[in-house]
């Protein structure tokens, strides 16, 4: 996983697009709700447990590994890992700030790419990674979700 996408699956992709590219559909978590919705939520079907495909108006702009995932980044942070280790797996393009609401103690990890954009951002209780998530700003950014 990078802040460009998973796999074959890029951000910026229709839902389809990221389907065909995962291998797998992509299943909405609340049920009812339209494709073309402002903001929602997927998950893969029969694969890739504890992560989330975030979707902006169809298009797939976010990936929240969550707990429980062993899923690692192409650098090989992964949940689980201590903050010294995420800051030198991405040393120089790392921002530590505090969590908005286990801070001061729990931190975000904001990595940045090249182009100084946000592209990755792992929160942690102090100590530890425990959930990270890829995108495209604003949506990686996000605290809450779809806000």
């Amino acid at each position: 996983m990078t802040g460009d996408g998973f796999g074959k699956m890029r951000f910026g992709m229709k839902v389809a697009e990221a389907e065909a590219a995962l291998g797998h559909k992509l299943v909405p978590l609340v049920a009812g709700a339209g494709e073309e919705e402002a903001c929602r939520y997927y998950k893969a079907d029969g694969a890739l447990p504890n992560m989330a495909f975030m979707t902006a108006d169809g298009v797939v702009v976010r990936l929240d590994v969550q707990p429980g995932s062993d899923e690692a980044t192409d650098a090989g942070a992964k949940i689980g890992d201590s903050e010294p280790h995420v800051l030198d797996l991405y040393k120089g393009r790392v921002e530590v700030q505090p969590h908005k609401y286990t801070g001061p103690e729990g931190h975000y990890l904001v990595v940045k790419g090249g182009d100084g954009k946000v592209e990755l951002v792992f929160e942690t209780d102090g100590a530890k990674v425990v959930n990270y998530r890829a995108g495209q700003e604003p949506q990686v950014q996000y605290v809450e979700g779809c806000s």
